[in-house]
């Protein structure tokens, strides 16, 4: 975390910005959960030519203000530019309007006159004293947006397969977060993604009994949001026992359509001017057993209907971030095993080949055109519970085992 002199340097070279959403941009900025999380607005190139990029932007709207960075400034017409806003951190201020308390004189007036616009820009001065003023009550906050914490491989994956879950679900402002559990000792990224979640709403303590009534050893985390008609149940949990038995990491589980799909994250490396997954022996072998569990499973089901039965996908990604953006395609199983024929790396440009984007598959599991059938869903579930509570040993799951083992075996 930086220091409040490393934050007025920033802000000394970058200058802040003040902004009021309009009552015509407030649904759009509401709803920014939709659009990944960013906000956009167009503005004439004279005045967009004023900032740069990853300047600091204190937003009002709805009795509420957010600081956020500028994104992106791409071209709209010749005379315009679109701004992407993100990063969004509520600040502990109702309006832009209590920035006047902070200044006096000449600059009180000054302050005065640019709130009466839409959108301003402070001096090198002003920008420093409101960034003083913010920083007692946000300061982690502000850190955060000026020099974004590094994070390794895996939460950046647990980060990314809770964004996916939230895609998957048409996550909009209409779902509020109902309640937050983080086992004692334990860091997830549920509590740093979706609606805001504030310290107030986090509940730490033991949840071993938290997994819908069944006793979950390995469970970590658990978020629950509701918009009154549909829900969304996160759950982040030890992998290693369903890993190592099925060879996944990401589990969604589509109970409208009774759906099951499950991801392997894998990590795409830079290899000089290429980013590549080495296939290995561990990677064989996680293929071969999510084959084996594909085999363990009836793929029926009355009146039902399924583009592809096979649960299994794997999400290539980036090891590190490209201009705040996570780089990745996806494959599914069965393509996998066809390029394991002539293929010792997966490259990233694969994808100018044929691939599944991360929407359209967020659009085939939603409408429970692929993933398991419901037979095989509400089976799997049971298995998927009991690993996790540890029964490894229970009867059930060493009958599926034994079923996998045994496709191993002939694989």
């Amino acid at each position: 975390m930086i220091d409040l002199n490393s934050a007025k340097s920033f802000i000394a070279r970058k200058h802040l910005i003040l902004y009021k959403v309009s009552p015509r941009q407030t649904e759009t900025f509401l709803d920014r959960e939709r659009h990944k999380n960013k906000f956009s607005f167009i503005l004439n190139k004279e005045e967009s030519d004023k900032f740069t990029k990853k300047s600091l932007v204190l937003i009002e709207c709805d009795d509420e203000c957010f600081l956020c960075k500028i994104r992106d400034k791409r071209n709209s017409t010749p005379d315009d530019k679109i701004i992407v806003l993100s990063d969004f951190q509520k600040m502990v201020i109702g309006n832009l309007s209590e920035l006047v308390l902070i200044f006096s004189g000449r600059e009180r007036q000054t302050i005065e006159n640019k709130l009466e616009n839409q959108m301003s820009i402070l001096s090198e001065l002003m920008s420093k004293k409101v960034i003083e003023f913010l920083w007692r009550d946000n300061a982690e906050k502000i850190s955060n947006l000026i020099e974004k914490p590094k994070k390794s491989d895996i939460k950046r994956m647990e980060a990314d397969a809770i964004k996916f879950a939230f895609s998957i679900a048409n996550f909009d402002r209409s779902y509020s977060l109902e309640d937050l559990v983080i086992k004692n000792g334990y860091d997830t990224e549920l509590k740093n993604l979706g609606n805001p979640v504030y310290e107030d709403d986090v509940i730490s303590g033991d949840v071993h009994n938290s997994f819908e009534g069944i006793k979950c050893e390995s469970l970590i985390g658990r978020a629950k949001y509701s918009n009154g008609v549909e829900s969304l149940t996160l759950y982040v949990t030890n992998r290693k026992s369903l890993e190592k038995i099925m060879g996944i990491d990401f589990i969604y589980v589509n109970k409208i359509h009774q759906n099951i799909v499950m991801v392997q994250y894998k990590r795409l490396r830079q290899n000089k001017d290429n980013w590549a997954f080495d296939i290995d022996e561990h990677f064989k072998e996680q293929m071969n057993k999510m084959k084996a569990t594909n085999r363990a499973l009836s793929h029926c089901g009355e009146n039902e209907f399924r583009l592809n039965s096979n649960p299994f996908y794997l999400r290539f990604i980036q090891s590190k971030e490209t201009d705040d953006k996570v780089l990745s395609f996806i494959l599914s199983h069965e393509h996998c095993e066809k390029l394991l024929n002539t293929e010792s790396k997966f490259y990233f440009q694969m994808r100018d080949k044929n691939y599944i984007g991360k929407q359209e598959l967020e659009g085939l599991i939603r409408s429970g055109y692929i993933g398991t059938y419901s037979a095989d869903s509400e089976h799997l579930q049971k298995i998927i519970d009991l690993i996790n509570s540890g029964e490894t040993r229970n009867s059930l799951v060493l009958a599926f085992k034994e079923k996998i083992n045994g496709n191993l075996d002939n694989i």
